[in-house]
């Protein structure tokens, strides 16, 4: 008798699981050669992404222990058989799955999102820079640049992306991504009075999370 996690997970993948069977069958010989082919890797990683689980040495034993990946059929793997199929399937198909998924979804159909209106999570990022990259000065050994994007829920794609110097404000340049309806979720670096009223002044929204001491900086009159 399938069990409750069982029946949550198959309901959780039933959209994408077509898509994944059809992959497979590209791929001749695939399931007879390995144990851990196309399918199973794919279902055990699905897995692991919505149990939360952080690393494949884990993942390991969950599904090695686990009543629940018992109960799903999971196929039992090692690490190094994770390894070789990390290597022998290439991301460009779980890309070309993803976007396939976009496509059948259709999020944007879905009544309480247009309710609610645009959604987008932004934030900065640093990457490293090649020394020689002198207008990218980071700190005294080291040169980076700073992604700044721009995350649209509804549509889930990027919707904008700025590079600049790793030292840049991401409230600066936040302030340049600015679209009118459009919500900004964001985390706490981003808590500015300041950038609140811009933001408004614009006639888009915020969601940002706020520092623990919030109420102490709200009775001393703010901040910068």
């Amino acid at each position: 008798m399938e069990t409750q996690p069982a029946r949550v997970f198959d309901e959780i993948i039933a959209p994408v699981m077509p898509l994944i069977v059809k992959a497979a069958q590209k791929l001749p010989r695939d399931a007879s050669k390995y144990t851990l082919s196309f399918q199973p890797f794919t279902l055990n990683l699905l897995f692991a992404l919505i149990k939360g689980i952080k690393s494949i040495s884990l993942l390991v034993t969950e599904i090695k222990t686990s009543t629940e990946a018992q109960a799903l059929g999971l196929v039992r793997s090692s690490k190094s058989m994770y390894s070789e199929a990390f290597y022998r399937y290439s991301p460009q198909t779980y890309r070309t799955l993803f976007y396939m998924l976009l496509e059948k979804m259709n999020f944007l159909e879905i009544p309480e999102i247009q309710a609610l209106g645009r959604f987008c999570c932004v934030d900065g990022s640093v990457f490293p820079a090649i020394i020689t990259m002198t207008w990218a000065a980071y700190q005294k050994k080291r040169n980076a640049i700073k992604l700044h994007l721009a995350f649209e829920l509804n549509r889930m794609i990027p919707t904008q992306f700025l590079s600049t110097e790793a030292n840049d404000s991401e409230r600066k340049i936040l302030r340049q991504m600015l679209e009118a309806g459009v919500t900004y979720i964001a985390d706490r670096g981003y808590v500015c009075f300041k950038l609140f009223h811009d933001i408004g002044a614009r006639e888009a929204y915020f969601i940002i999370r706020a520092t623990s001491n919030w109420a102490q900086i709200l009775v001393r009159g703010g901040v910068a």
